[in-house]
């Protein structure tokens, strides 16, 4: 069976709909609210210090730009947009992970705590949506896709 075939025996699960659609609304509209948030929360935190505020804040606008940058490319139909979310999401994976086990060395709050397992379920959800997703392997398959040469003629 080609990708063509599978397309053509379901066409409602090809392109941007569903969860596919929520995934990039997701990465464009809530991760900057989210980012906001976060960088907000870091300002007012009178505990950290300066230089921890700066790596903090610094680490959140990377997250962004790669949360961004994932969701424009998911929305384009990139060749590479889904290596790039599931990067991203790998990130959020690893992070929340690294939350999680701070807190029970005892060295994070119960908000962080909380924001470490929150973070980890929520990447780990959309990766496994990622991998198992039939709109997305019909969406992103090798032959699906616009490549850079097409775009850019």
């Amino acid at each position: 069976m080609t990708m063509d075939d599978a397309r053509d025996s379901k066409p409602e699960l090809y392109g941007m709909g569903g969860w596919l659609a929520f995934l990039c609304v997701s990465l464009l509209l809530f991760a900057p609210l989210t980012a906001i948030q976060e960088v907000a929360r870091v300002l007012i935190d009178q505990t950290m210090e300066p230089v921890d505020k700066v790596f903090a804040i610094g680490f959140v606008i990377v997250a962004l730009g790669f949360a961004v940058f994932a969701g424009i490319g998911l929305g384009r139909m990139w060749r590479r947009a889904l290596i790039v979310a599931k990067g991203y999401f790998f990130l959020g994976l690893s992070t929340g992970l690294l939350i999680t086990l701070s807190a029970l060395l005892g060295e994070a709050s119960a908000a962080d705590t909380a924001i470490g397992v929150q973070t980890f379920a929520v990447s780990a959800a959309w990766l496994g949506y990622l991998f198992r997703s039939e709109r997305v392997r019909n969406t992103y398959g090798e032959n699906t896709v616009r490549d850079a040469a097409e775009v850019f003629k």
